[in-house]
């Protein structure tokens, strides 16, 4: 994993347990990004205007589980919340695909989550 620097990890540091945790995951697993993205993409593509993160991960789940035989690999269903906001953040036209919720959990606003992450991300 890259070096991440001091103001970043202390940023990093400040997120909740549940924040802390998809970054890691995240950054440690860019492909699950890559394929929920796509994923989303193409189901925006259909003209469907409103859609689940839910549904994409469990396909994302049912395909990884058929073309891997890794056991170690799981897709954490605390994460899902965060996928859907960083894809539509990321994804001009997935922008608002999902229907969000506050979470309870995790109650910082989104966008510090992402600085960090784009901070990681720059720094790699």
């Amino acid at each position: 994993m890259t070096k991440i620097p001091t103001n970043i990890r202390l940023k990093w540091l400040s997120l909740p347990r549940l924040a802390t945790s998809f970054i890691a995951f995240h950054v440690a697993n860019p492909r699950v990004y890559r394929e929920l993205a796509r994923l989303a993409v193409q189901m925006r593509g259909t003209g469907r205007m409103r859609y689940s993160i839910g549904t994409l991960y469990e396909v994302l789940r049912w395909h990884r589980d058929l073309e891997t035989t890794d056991a170690v690999f799981k897709l954490c269903n605390n994460h899902r919340a965060f996928y859907a906001r960083l894809i539509m953040s990321r994804e001009p036209t997935c922008h608002a695909l999902f229907c969000l919720k506050r979470q309870k959990a995790c109650p910082v606003p989104f966008y510090r989550i992402l600085e960090v992450l784009d901070a990681i991300e720059g720094a790699a």
